[in-house]
């Protein structure tokens, strides 16, 4: 959408990358911090450190759906299965509140147990 609008008001580069600084929070802001100020009005220098941080969105989307389609592994321990699990979930939801991090991580490993896993 961001790009879309770019074309769309005929933006120059220099104005894209001042409306990208203005519309960041968090995380993504945060990450612009080691930038020059000359680097803060380049569009293109703005973008490494975003992806370098986030990847793109189609890597943001496999991430999440990896996180919902995680299931115990034959012989997996339960220790490996919740570190995998908190790993995908700081990948694909790097920006969002501790307590809902803790709730998805938890819902995901109680989804991803196998009743033949608890048996044993």
């Amino acid at each position: 959408m961001f790009e879309l609008s770019a074309v769309e008001h005929d933006w120059t580069e220099c104005k894209k990358a001042i409306c990208l600084v203005q519309s960041l929070k968090g995380a993504a802001s945060e990450s612009l911090l080691d930038l020059s100020s000359e680097e803060r009005i380049e569009y293109g220098a703005l973008l490494a450190p975003l992806k370098q941080q986030f990847g793109n969105c189609e890597q943001y989307l496999t991430l999440q759906d990896q996180l919902q389609r995680r299931k115990t592994a034959p012989r997996e321990k339960l220790g490996a299965l919740a570190a995998d699990i908190a790993r995908l979930r700081r990948q694909a939801y790097s920006d969002e509140p501790n307590s809902f991090s803790r709730r998805t991580t938890l819902n995901t490993f109680l989804r991803s147990l196998q009743p033949a896993s608890l048996c044993h």
